[in-house]
């Protein structure tokens, strides 16, 4: 597997994961295709309250999940951090599908920035840490995900007066200018900014490219576009003119800062430019 991949390899939900199936003590993500180690490590039983907890430092954490034996399986390993994003990250997996945790919890990823320092993950953002620092660790293997990479270009692109940018990986279809300007090269117009309360309508009342189904985009559905080892965009969001310094809001939740992935405090009156998102057809 690769330590730092650049980008997803399933597909992505933005609501609130009600396609959960529970096997003993692996669960399975039905869109992702994703299989999990239900309980953090040395944790077992439905709720995940009996044996001891055993947070581990990064290198004892990438041997446990190599040798873990779990449902029938020994093709485990540590996730890298757009897989715990997708179960970590905002909208949660439904309450007790992984036991009782807190959102201060922080577990290992398998990405690391260098020899010594190491990414971990939290609902709210990422950390970095000292890879001799023990924290949570829990598994994953691939299930039915796909592979990594897309056949040919991950990204359709229509450059016309209202451009969308389709991920053939996660299944979205981003619109391809900021709320308000349009173009190919997204020139015409003026980009809207938006205070918090008005984020949401203004993606809810979009016709764009001849649909008017789009939305603001969850944390998850915005983390699918990071290169999280190289901390910049898969996305070819140029045209948009996103860059590392922008500042997205997500759902309501807050402001999605595209540096790293974390999430700040809502700020609701300071405006922000917006780009939306649909599901694809």
């Amino acid at each position: 597997m690769d330590c730092n991949p650049p980008s997803p390899h399933f597909r992505v939900s933005g609501t609130p994961n009600e396609h959960i199936q529970m096997n003993g003590e692996v669960m399975i993500d039905l869109v992702t295709g994703l299989h999990w180690q239900r309980c953090a490590a040395g944790l077992t039983g439905d709720s995940c309250l009996s044996g001891d907890f055993t947070p581990m430092t990064w290198t004892d954490a990438l041997a446990y999940c190599e040798g873990l034996v779990l449902g029938g399986h020994d093709d485990w390993y540590l996730p890298d951090m757009h897989e715990a994003k997708s179960i970590y990250g905002t909208p949660l997996v439904p309450t007790g599908s992984l036991g009782s945790w807190n959102t201060e919890d922080e577990f290992w990823t398998s990405v690391s920035l260098s020899e010594t320092r190491v990414r971990a993950i939290t609902p709210l953002g990422n950390e970095t840490r000292a890879s001799t620092e023990p924290q949570s660790v829990r598994c994953v293997r691939r299930g039915f995900s796909g592979d990594a990479g897309a056949p040919g270009s991950r990204f359709i692109n229509t450059l016309n007066a209202q451009p969308t940018v389709t991920d053939v990986i996660t299944g979205l279809t981003w619109q391809g200018c900021y709320v308000g300007a349009s173009g190919a090269k997204c020139t015409e117009g003026v980009a809207t900014e938006f205070a918090s309360a008005d984020a949401a309508a203004g993606c809810e009342s979009l016709e764009w490219d001849g649909r008017s189904d789009w939305r603001l985009p969850s944390q998850k559905e915005l983390f699918s576009l990071l290169n999280v080892a190289g901390r910049d965009f898969e996305f070819p969001f140029s045209v948009v003119g996103l860059d590392e310094t922008t500042y997205l809001r997500l759902n309501g939740l807050g402001l999605f800062g595209t540096w790293d992935g974390s999430l700040t405090g809502p700020n609701s009156q300071k405006k922000y430019p917006q780009v939306c998102v649909r599901y694809s057809d």
